[in-house]
């Protein structure tokens, strides 16, 4: 794949598209994997999690690149900036590269096989923002085969929203505060704009365009895989946004667990973590 761009960054072996987006591309002579899907996706797409730290994440690259060694990676990270402050046209400026590495795959590989894997309420709002902007460009939906929605979608109440901004602060006492202060503006601000102007929020525009023909294709499974003990996304949400899909003509699969933390669920089980994961691409 012909993309032009820098290497440098936190990942290793990636190449920098834009500030939040990533690309991997093994080597020719990758071995087979240890997966039990036969053909190894063409392209595997991450939308992390906001504010997810690169050793983290590295956790699922690493995961992703044993199962499925011949199999490019591109990621998409983000931070409460990129969210709350980013205006659309930064986001399409920013989204160039990886609409043409998704565009570029799915029109030169004959039966594309592409896996989406998004985390929590800010992976879904940066691939959302993707599959809007692909729509508008090719006036296809986003040329995925599988989808696997891990810890999302949630719903936009204060205190979980709150804690989820939170997650990525610095441990330092005052800036810490400090960046509470600006998260609970922002999340009072949405507040206003929703429940006082009746404009659409951030998230709720995020679940309906999860479950939108127009944008996911209802040909590419899809698992959800959450937990009852999340205390940012709450599991009846994932699970409600789960049976709309179902209702929209998507095949759901639907991975709880019991007693795990937000988007910590490979920590507690890698062998059902992975095989949720490939369940998405059968």
């Amino acid at each position: 794949m012909s993309v032009a761009t820098q290497s440098h960054g936190p990942f290793p072996d990636f190449t920098q598209l834009a500030p939040t987006i990533w690309y991997y591309c093994p080597k020719t002579n990758a071995a087979n994997g240890n997966g039990s899907i036969k053909k190894q996706p063409d392209l595997v797409i991450l939308s992390t999690w906001m504010g997810a730290a690169p050793r983290h994440i590295m956790k699922y690259v690493t995961g992703y690149q044993n199962l499925f060694p011949k199999s490019p990676i591109l990621m998409l990270t983000n931070s409460i900036g990129d969210i709350v402050l980013k205006t659309h046209k930064q986001h399409k400026e920013h989204l160039k590269g990886a609409i043409r590495v998704i565009h570029e795959t799915a029109s030169t590989i004959q039966s594309p096989k592409i896996l989406l894997h998004l985390f929590s309420n800010g992976g879904a709002h940066h691939i959302a923002h993707l599959a809007f902007l692909y729509q508008r460009q090719f006036h296809t939906p986003l040329p995925i085969t599988g989808m696997v929605l891990d810890s999302a979608p949630g719903r936009a109440t204060y205190g979980r929203s709150v804690a989820a901004m939170s997650v990525g602060l610095p441990r330092f006492f005052l800036l810490r505060l400090l960046g509470l202060l600006v998260i609970h503006f922002l999340c009072a601000s949405m507040w206003v704009r929703h429940h006082i102007f009746r404009q659409e929020n951030i998230i709720t525009k995020v679940r309906r365009q999860l479950i939108d023909p127009q944008l996911f294709p209802t040909s590419a499974p899809r698992v959800y895989i959450y937990s009852k003990t999340d205390r940012m996304v709450g599991w009846k949400d994932v699970e409600y946004n789960a049976n709309l899909a179902k209702e929209n003509g998507y095949s759901v699969r639907t991975e709880r667990y019991e007693n795990t933390e937000h988007v910590g669920h490979l920590r507690k089980d890698p062998e059902r973590y992975w095989e949720a994961v490939q369940a998405a691409l059968t």
